[in-house]
């Protein structure tokens, strides 16, 4: 492989060697650059080009320096304090690990964003400089034996953009690294505007999709001949009805052209849950009523209610919509006149469906103290634990230990999901109030519910940072919270596990408890039931760091009988 010597960082030892021994120079190895220099080829113009229309962005970031001047300036004017130390890092391998498809977006997404205005020269269009820089960095062509070779990895080192657009990647990095997100990134990464997307950035990523998608197993299943005649006749059906009407059918009339094809009730079944399973229809067997074809006109139907994008004037519908946006209260009388805006698409034909399939996906969900569902996703009612536990009366000795279940990631969807279980299995407390007026006792990323039927047992639900706490609120003398804890856990276990089955995320988490005034945001003091072992002596005692005393919690016969 062709390489530049690299004399500039030579070994101290080696250095020390040609100055005792001038004649040793040479002999001496020196390490190269494995990539060929652009300076002095046709692309290097260009490249002076691109590199005019970003260096004004890069020198816009707080972490630019031009070069070693500019470090020492900057260090004159730093007045630390003694104890200080002064230590500098390198990037190994920069250019050469440079990967270009997520460099490009990232480039692009940074230039659309900047501020052109403080350019010196006229701007290039987004797609031209894409196009020139995408150009120098993928053409980086040398000869070396006779023979010409093409760079297939990295920037070209001597490229004018090079420090420009690793400058990029570097930051995006800086921004993300230390974030749990960062965990999710699979190869390239698809900038895409919330405000102006580009119709070549979404081909883009449904290509990437796509080719994802090609590698899943069920492109390898063996199905039936039929089905696929079925789902052409179906494809058909769609395009012979009006456009307001294509998007649904309803059971009986798909179940007549199944039987023309010799599908009877129990394979269609198996032909629409399989449909449904790879995103094709929305179907589900104990709501089959209506089969939604066009999974994105579902999608409208949701924005209708999430997104108010026509002003409501009616006087009592204002007051309705203000308990949706403040508690996730979503009435009837709302709910129609919300899904008037999409009259042309005919929602209101399949309402009643509409709000079942919503209900099967976690989205509304009843309560039995009113006759309205709750949208989750909606409610911006917030409280802090102590602003609840004053609300209901709460006293620190009612408050029995935190059960906490400590994830690797948490995503607010996944607990919109569990506090949904909760609601439909339990009931939901009631928000004491002096007026007439009840809400439930639904906050942002917490819920209150009743255990039994004596009231005098309630469960606090929260969210936190890749955390979900569990207490009971205890009001009597009677001490049951073991066998409680041990029943909410099991079934919610389950439920996670078949959460992870519908939803095909791996939910990983950690079974851990706290003490019961503890604070559940914060990690410290936390201990699963194997930390406890060690932590505890005979007698139960630990010392808890938190409140700088010692506990005599029944934490380790509490966690033993819930996590074994």
């Amino acid at each position: 492989m062709p390489v530049l010597p690299k004399i500039h960082k030579l070994d101290p030892m080696v250095l020390n060697k040609i100055t005792n021994n001038f004649d040793s120079i040479g002999i001496i190895t020196p390490s190269g650059r494995p990539l060929i220099s652009q300076i002095g080829t046709v692309t290097e113009s260009i490249g002076r080009v691109v590199d005019s229309q970003l260096v004004s962005i890069v020198q816009s970031h707080s972490t630019y320096l031009k070069d070693t001047t500019d470090l020492i300036l900057k260090l004159e004017n730093l007045r630390p304090p003694s104890e200080c130390l002064l230590c500098s890092f390198d990037i190994s391998q920069m250019f050469t690990n440079c990967p270009i498809d997520e460099i490009m977006p990232a480039v692009k997404k940074a230039f659309d964003n900047f501020d052109k205005s403080q350019f010196k020269i006229k701007s290039l269009p987004t797609d031209d400089l894409i196009y020139l820089l995408e150009s120098i960095l993928r053409n980086n062509v040398f000869e070396f034996n006779n023979i010409l070779w093409k760079q297939q990895i990295g920037a070209a080192i001597g490229a004018i953009p090079s420090p420009q657009i690793t400058e990029y990647e570097r930051k995006f990095l800086d921004n993300f690294d230390t974030q749990d997100k960062i965990k999710h990134m699979r190869g390239q990464i698809h900038y895409i505007s919330n405000k102006k997307p580009l119709e070549k950035e979404i081909k883009n990523l449904k290509r990437h999709i796509s080719q994802i998608a090609n590698e899943m197993n069920y492109y390898t299943e063996t199905l039936p001949i039929k089905w696929i005649q079925l789902e052409q006749a179906l494809i058909l059906l769609k395009d012979t009805k009006e456009p307001s009407k294509r998007s649904y059918e309803k059971w009986e009339n798909i179940d007549k052209i199944a039987q023309t094809y010799s599908i009877k009730e129990e394979e269609l079944l198996r032909f629409l849950n399989y449909q449904h399973r790879i995103g094709n229809y929305i179907f589900f067997e104990d709501k089959r009523d209506y089969i939604i074809l066009q999974p994105d006109w579902l999608i409208e139907c949701f924005r209708c209610l999430v997104c108010d994008n026509e002003k409501i004037t009616s006087g009592s519908m204002v007051s309705e919509l203000s308990n949706l946006k403040k508690f996730g209260k979503l009435s009837k009388d709302l709910i129609e006149q919300l899904f008037c805006k999409g009259e042309l698409l005919k929602f209101k034909e399949c309402q009643t469906h509409i709000l079942n399939v919503m209900e099967k996906f976690d989205i509304i969900v009843k309560t039995d103290l009113i006759d309205s569902y709750y949208m989750p996703c909606m409610i911006k009612n917030s409280s802090t634990l102590e602003q609840i536990k004053e609300q209901f009366r709460i006293e620190d000795f009612n408050c029995k230990p935190w059960l906490v279940l400590e994830f690797e990631f948490l995503p607010i969807a996944i607990f919109n999901h569990i506090l949904v279980y909760y609601i439909r299995q339990y009931p939901v407390c009631e928000i004491p109030s002096f007026d007439k007026k009840s809400h439930p006792a639904i906050y942002t990323g917490k819920a209150v519910v009743h255990l039994d039927n004596t009231n005098c047992r309630r469960l606090i639900i929260c969210f936190s940072r890749n955390v979900i706490a569990l207490q009971i609120w205890n009001l009597d003398d009677i001490d049951i919270e073991d066998i409680m804890y041990e029943d909410i856990l099991s079934k919610l276990c389950s439920y996670m596990e078949k959460l992870e089955t519908t939803l095909k995320n791996n939910l990983s988490y950690q079974i851990k408890a706290k003490c019961s005034t503890g604070n559940y945001l914060s990690m410290s003091d936390r201990y699963s039931f194997e930390q406890f072992q060690k932590k505890c002596g005979k007698k139960g005692k630990y010392y808890c760091d938190e409140h700088a005393t010692i506990h005599r919690e029944r934490f380790k016969e509490y966690l033993a009988k819930i996590c074994s």
